[in-house]
């Protein structure tokens, strides 16, 4: 999230303003840097955005008896709530805290018909000014408020808008026409992290306790935390089958291999050579109980599909469970997923599973033949924008004890030199506030 996030931006512009009878002229740059702060919630997670900079100027103020020349540094921190309730993002209004520091550089009163009281002029315009410096100070301060706080509010908002935009599109509306939408949306956070944790049914699952997973970590050089956990209990495959009511469905092993090859044109770094079609068309139909479940378990995870087969107009077979037994493979650009073992079982009478006989052999060599690897590159860039790449990688799979753990990392290239035409000094934040957002009576 923070290499996400995290960006300096420095913008330069025109100062042109009326304040307390005097024209103000000038230049001003504002420099900032934004991340977040994740903050620690089990009922919500939550985090802040935080932007901190310096707003520099360089001002004139002309009033008709005198120019006062001034430079300008006010620190900045403000911060905007996020509230993230694992289906759409919320936010709250800004706050933006400031420390002004105005000074006086110069003071040129108008000329007098009196040369030599010229300089007694300036002399008493400077004091002036100086003894306004308080009231400059509290102008400056808040003037740099009411610029920024809607500033930060409206880019913001407006991004985070597209994004719940982006998501409602294209993850909630296709779970539900899937009849996959999750019963249970729960999120929390730590000081480190975020979780969400959605399940298909409400009942529980062995796994950390939210109180367990918001302490905060200290790791060591020596132990990996990657950047994304993705963790898959192997009920789901089984809550999947029932939500789309697989058990009854016929489906041809010609189609379950163009179903394969789709999936490879969406994900694999390589496509298979087209494989000829089978001489004689052999589907295969679901059990109504139990037609597909999972086991993952010593890093390989098992697929168990249940049903009968028929090739053209033969009789249909007894009913056969096939055992998929899946592993992974990590290379330095591709994750590798191979079936290195398939068997077919009979299921008698009893429920017990009969050895494999002539038939079972065939029928698990003829899916063997068609179950190709599939090769998916490890590495997903996210996207591209101000000189700056975010990429995240597969860096670990493991599968044991009913889960299947996917562990990422993320890479950014370093980003490009950040153009400041105003040379201002490092902003340090101020521990406590002199202004503090004005709000108006209720």
């Amino acid at each position: 999230m923070q290499m996400l996030v995290s960006r300096q931006e420095s913008d330069v512009g025109p100062v042109q303003d009326f304040i307390s009878g005097a024209v103000v002229t000038g230049q001003q740059t504002t420099q900032s840097h934004a991340s977040i702060d994740c903050l620690p919630s089990l009922e919500v997670a939550q985090f802040d955005f935080v932007i901190q900079g310096v707003v520099s100027s360089i001002t004139t103020s002309s009033t008709p008896q005198a120019d006062i020349l001034q430079q300008g540094n006010t620190q900045f921190l403000a911060r905007k709530r996020v509230y993230l309730n694992g289906e759409t993002i919320l936010t709250q209004k800004s706050m933006v805290q400031v420390m002004p520091n105005q000074l006086v550089t110069g003071a040129h009163a108008r000329p007098t018909p009196l040369p030599m009281l010229n300089s007694l002029a300036d002399r008493i315009a400077y004091k002036a000014a100086l003894a306004r410096l308080p009231e400059s100070n509290l102008i400056a301060g808040q003037k740099v408020i009411n610029r920024l706080q809607p500033e930060i509010d409206a880019k913001i908002d407006a991004n985070l808008a597209d994004v719940n935009s982006l998501i409602h599109q294209q993850v909630w509306i296709r779970l539900k026409s899937w009849n996959v939408m999750p019963d249970y949306k729960a999120t929390f956070s730590s000081q480190e992290r975020l979780f969400w944790d959605y399940r298909l049914g409400t009942q529980p699952l062995a796994w950390a306790t939210p109180t367990q997973e918001t302490q905060p970590t200290l790791p060591s050089s020596s132990v990996f935390v990657p950047d994304v956990t993705v963790r898959l209990h192997e009920s789901l495959f089984e809550s999947v089958a029932s939500r789309r009511q697989l058990g009854g469905k016929t489906v041809s092993l010609n189609e379950l291999r163009e179903a394969t090859d789709r999936l490879l044109l969406l994900l694999a770094e390589e496509v298979p050579a087209e494989l000829p079609g089978l001489p004689l068309a052999i589907t295969f139909t679901f059990d109504t109980h139990q037609p597909l479940r999972a086991e993952a378990r010593e890093n390989q995870l098992l697929l168990y599909l249940r049903g009968t087969f028929q090739a053209g107009t033969l009789p249909k077979t007894e009913t056969q469970e096939i055992r998929l037994q899946i592993t992974g493979e990590l290379t330095e650009q591709t994750f590798t997923i191979k079936t290195s073992d398939i068997t077919v079982r009979e299921l008698q009478a009893d429920g017990t599973l009969a050895t494999p006989g002539i038939t079972q052999t065939a029928i698990a060599a003829q899916i063997r033949t068609n179950l190709q690897p599939i090769e998916i590159k490890r590495e997903l860039r996210l996207h591209e924008q101000l000189k700056q790449t975010l990429a995240i990688r597969l860096s670990e799979v493991q599968s044991d004890k009913g889960w299947m753990n996917l562990q990422f990392t993320a890479n950014q290239a370093a980003p490009g030199p950040v153009e400041n035409r105003i040379p201002s000094p490092k902003p340090t934040l101020p521990e406590a506030p002199l202004i503090t957002p004005q709000f108006p009576p209720n």
